[in-house]
């Protein structure tokens, strides 16, 4: 159920998840030692009952983990909250034996509220910067099919909000103690600004490019795409399509209020984590600058 090590991810399990795995294996323990104590088949009930409850809160947990990719602050948090609830869960699970629920059942409830309150949240950011084709509306498909019908010039990115975009990341960056490749590409995903901070690795610059290029030609985040394109995914290859794309965290679209795509951001240099939230960071940037000065 942990999330395997693919090269790609740049993704290792950590120590507390591992011990978060343990105290699973701690809880299961005293689920048995508890059934050993009144042994009979009449009691098979109770224990399928608590197992159930406990494998589903650990199989629950760990989903969540592996969904919040690229939030590390957010996942060490849910994490730690399921240690402690787990433990409670363990501590109480002989009295859950005896039909005393009450702590056990709030040791549950406290693990599964911490989840569903990081996967909602992370949710709703993941919203904020859905893909720009899942924004567009019938009234924004019309505007921009008139404009290319009259042979007018398609909705892109201005230079102003590309610098904005730089700005934005170069302040942040610096902020988190990094040093990062930033690149910017148009609706057509040509480059349309660049920057090497100080200091950056040299070979990430391509990696910044590719990363926005990606981005843009498929109108999702790349670490959206990372996740259909894994081994066994839909996906899975694509990145060697299009002249080779980058298919990890640190590409972001950037949309104007209608949901149509202007252009796209991608960032390297730092953890995908760092790369993530910078281009997050940047794509805001560009669309505060494009409702300035539009």
């Amino acid at each position: 159920m942990l999330r395997p090590t693919v090269p790609h991810l740049d993704r290792r399990t950590t120590w507390l998840e591992l011990a978060f795995d343990l105290v699973f294996v701690v809880a299961v323990t005293e689920l048995a030692d508890a059934f050993a104590e009144v042994p009979g088949v009449e009691d098979l009930d109770r224990l399928s009952l608590l197992f159930v409850v406990v494998f589903l809160c650990w199989a629950e947990t760990t989903r969540a983990i592996n969904l919040l990719e690229g939030e590390d602050a957010t996942r060490h948090v849910v994490v730690l909250v399921q240690i402690l609830a787990f433990s409670a869960a363990a501590a109480f699970i002989g009295d859950a034996w005896e039909h005393r629920t009450a702590e056990f059942a709030f040791a549950v409830a406290l693990g599964r509220a911490a989840v569903v309150a990081a996967v909602t949240g992370h949710r709703a950011r993941r919203t904020a910067h859905a893909p720009c084709h899942r924004l567009l509306t019938a009234s924004s498909v019309r505007r921009s099919l008139s404009v290319h019908n009259r042979g007018g010039v398609m909705p892109d990115i201005s230079a102003e909000a590309a610098q904005a975009v730089i700005a934005a990341v170069v302040a942040r960056a610096t902020q988190m103690g990094v040093t990062s490749n930033v690149a910017v590409v148009d609706s057509g995903c040509h480059l349309k600004a660049f920057l090497r901070m100080n200091g950056a690795l040299l070979g990430s610059a391509d990696v910044a490019i590719k990363k926005a290029r990606t981005s843009g030609l498929f109108n999702m985040s790349t670490d959206e795409l990372s996740r259909l394109t894994r081994p066994g995914a839909p996906l899975y290859g694509i990145e060697v399509t299009n002249d080779g794309l980058v298919t990890f965290g640190g590409g972001m679209p950037i949309c104007d209020g209608n949901g149509v795509l202007l252009g796209a951001v991608g960032i390297s240099g730092s953890t995908v984590e760092d790369d993530t939230l910078l281009a997050e960071v940047g794509a805001d940037a560009a669309v505060l600058e494009e409702a300035r000065i539009r």
